[in-house]
Order: structure tokens, then sequence, then C-alpha cells
């Protein structure tokens, strides 16, 4: 199921994702240049979250990353291709299964990521990405965004599918309420922090 999600999302975003792209995309050349005024609040809240997923997933998957395919590659490739990459990573994961357990995730960076210092870092960052949305957030200007600009089409879907995917990883663990999940990493975050206590 992953491979095929991730076949129709490369489909989506290099056939169907609607807008300018490269250098005639103005929000892209707005966000990397980090002209935040500029781009719809909305926008800036979903780029800047799409930034902190993948620390979210490294505490996910690096806990027991004993398969035969490693999620690290995966984890960093995700700064840059979020959602592509995990998708890969969880289709590998399903052709490739475990028969032994091999525990390659180095001691102490398991040890950080329990931390308290990690999830209050996390948490702190994930509600400084929240702060542009208490100015005039507007799904009309989002909508229009999508279709203006291929970079938003494409880290909208994005942004749903890692959604998604921590959904699944919280469920998968049994921990309870996982519905909230759907809370843009606070919310795994979140349960997270209950399972540990």
């Amino acid at each position: 199921m992953p491979g095929l999600i991730w076949l129709l999302f490369v489909f989506y975003s290099i056939i169907l994702a609607p807008g300018a792209s490269g250098s005639d995309d103005q929000i892209f050349i707005n966000l990397i240049s980090g002209q935040f005024e500029t781009v719809p609040s909305l926008i800036v809240v979903v780029f800047s979250l799409l930034g902190l997923y993948p620390l979210l997933f490294a505490k996910l998957l690096l806990e027991n990353d004993n398969g035969k395919v490693p999620a690290w590659p995966f984890i960093i490739a995700s700064f840059g291709l979020g959602a592509f990459s995990l998708l890969l990573y969880y289709q590998l994961h399903q052709f490739f299964p475990s028969h032994k357990r091999i525990e390659r995730t180095p001691k102490k960076l398991k040890r950080f990521l329990n931390t308290r210092l990690f999830f209050v870092i996390l948490f702190i960052l994930t509600i400084i990405c929240f702060i542009p949305i208490t100015t005039n957030p507007s799904l009309t200007d989002y909508y229009e965004a999508f279709n203006q600009s291929h970079l938003v089409s494409v880290m909208t879907i994005d942004f749903f599918i890692l959604l998604v995917l921590s959904y699944v990883e919280c469920k998968r663990r049994g921990l309870s309420y996982s519905f909230l999940a759907f809370l843009p990493v606070v919310g795994p975050l979140l349960l997270l922090w209950l399972h540990k206590s």
C-alpha cells in the first residue's frame, strides 16, 4: 500500500500538480529566501511544520530500527523529500521484514530521543510554527496559492500524507487516543509523552 501511494504521489507531483514551478514560482522563491511576510500565513505554517516532521519520525522510527532496511537514511532524506522518502521506507520495510534484532541506532541517540529536553524542544518549535496562523489565516488565499504554486500543491499533499503516516505509526504502537495524531506534530508528541509517562 505505501508503494502505491508513493507512485500516485510521484505521478501527481510530476504530472498533475498545478501551478508554476522553479524560478516561475514566486511563493517558492519567497519561502526559500525567508520572505515569509509575503506568503499567506497558512502556507508558512504548513511549510514550517514539514521541517519538523522528520524530527518526529526520527523519534518514531529510530527507537526500534531493527529491520533489514535501515530507517535513518530515509529520515535524513525526509528533511528535503518529506513523505516521498518515508513512504519508500515503509514499502521497503514491508518487502524486507526483519528476521533478526539489529540494534543500529546508537544508544546515546535513543536516550536523547527519550529525554524531556527533546520533547520540550520539538513542542516549542511546533508552537512557534503555528504563530503565523494568528495573523489573518485565509483558506481562500491558500486555495489560490495551491493552484498558482507547484510547491504549495505538492507540499499540501505531502503534509496530509505525513499526518496519516504519524497516525498509522501511533496506532501501530497501540497508543490510546491515536486520533490525536492528526494534530500536526504536537498530537503524536503528546501521545508519545503520555505513553512514556
